[in-house]
């Protein structure tokens, strides 16, 4: 994470293991993603440049991911 934000490779790992918990999948990605857009083209996104902005929209997508991850680790944790 470079000055708070989070690189697009920290987030394509976010997405593994969402996706490996079974935490996300297409449809709730794309309800997430603000163009509405695909987990695949995403990642292709991701891979074609270095960071985001500090505040865009892909910050705060990559902020609701780690959201939905913490969450599912707090639950987990009380039982």
């Amino acid at each position: 994470m470079r000055d708070g934000v989070p690189d697009p490779e920290e987030t394509l790992k976010l997405l593994d293991r969402l996706v490996s918990l079974k935490l996300l999948d297409e449809p709730r990605f794309r309800g997430m993603h603000h163009f509405g857009g695909s987990m695949s083209g995403f990642r292709s996104y991701c891979h074609t440049i270095k960071s985001f902005r500090p505040n865009g929209a892909n910050h705060r997508l990559h902020e609701e991911l780690q959201n939905l991850l913490d969450g599912h680790e707090r639950r987990s944790h009380r039982v």
